[in-house]
């Protein structure tokens, strides 16, 4: 557990220095995706720290799961839409959601 919040807490930093370095390129675009990177992660740690008061071992981790999958869902909704509008800007942005959360479960079925 320790070591997984450590994970989350290093991606966060990674992500808010990557953002830091890409304004000072006045690269805003991608620094936004940073942003949303570094929130995405810290929505996972919390996450992930609520669940830890309730249950541990297995189910801790099939918990924290479902829970990440029912957030997600908001955002398939949003991609969709943006899908259906062609909005590039809200696709990449849901899309950078959707890379995090599978980052996150893959660094799980690691532990």
């Amino acid at each position: 557990m320790n070591d997984f919040i450590l994970y989350l807490n290093k991606s966060i930093e990674a992500a808010n220095k990557k953002e830091q370095e890409l304004i000072a390129t006045e690269c805003k675009d991608e620094a936004n995706l940073q942003k949303i990177r570094a929130n995405i992660y810290g929505i996972c740690l919390t996450v992930v720290q609520v669940v830890a008061k309730e249950k541990c071992g297995k189910e801790l981790w099939e918990e924290y799961v479902g829970r990440l999958d029912n957030i997600a869902k908001n955002w398939v909704k949003s991609y969709e839409k943006a899908k259906l509008h062609n909005d590039v800007e809200k696709i990449l942005i849901e899309e950078t959601k959707f890379q995090v959360l599978n980052e996150v479960k893959e660094k799980i079925q690691n532990l």
